[in-house]
């Protein structure tokens, strides 16, 4: 998950910038292919970052359309375990995986291009 700040940041550029219009109208699919995703390394107190290597696919319905790299890097920030505050008959998926997410410990505080050296 992510932090509150960011992430209206980060949907704003994947809305504007880096998911088509053919996708976000339903025209194509995208997935994303992972290539390598490297061990965790701590950067500060609580801070660790992760380097992942992908692709992003679009594809209509005949071929392959789009090929975009997605080689970033992601900073973690530890927080709390967070504990579900509803009862067991909650019906909404999305609310138990995003519950379980938190319970992780984790939330993602900024994805940033991944710099080879």
């Amino acid at each position: 998950l992510m932090e509150e700040g960011f992430r209206q940041e980060f949907l704003r550029l994947m809305g504007e910038e880096k998911i088509s219009s053919g996708v976000m109208l339903g025209r194509e699919m995208s997935v994303v292919r992972f290539f390598a995703i490297s061990d965790p390394r701590q950067v500060g107190e609580g801070l660790w970052e992760v380097d992942i290597v992908a692709t992003r696919i679009e594809r209509d319905r005949n071929q392959e359309t789009n090929e975009i790299p997605m080689n970033r890097t992601i900073t973690l920030k530890a927080i709390p375990p967070i504990e579900p505050v509803f009862d067991e008959l909650e019906p909404l998926a999305w609310r138990r995986e995003v519950y379980s997410l938190l319970g992780n410990g984790l939330v993602i505080t900024k994805v940033a291009p991944l710099e080879i050296q």
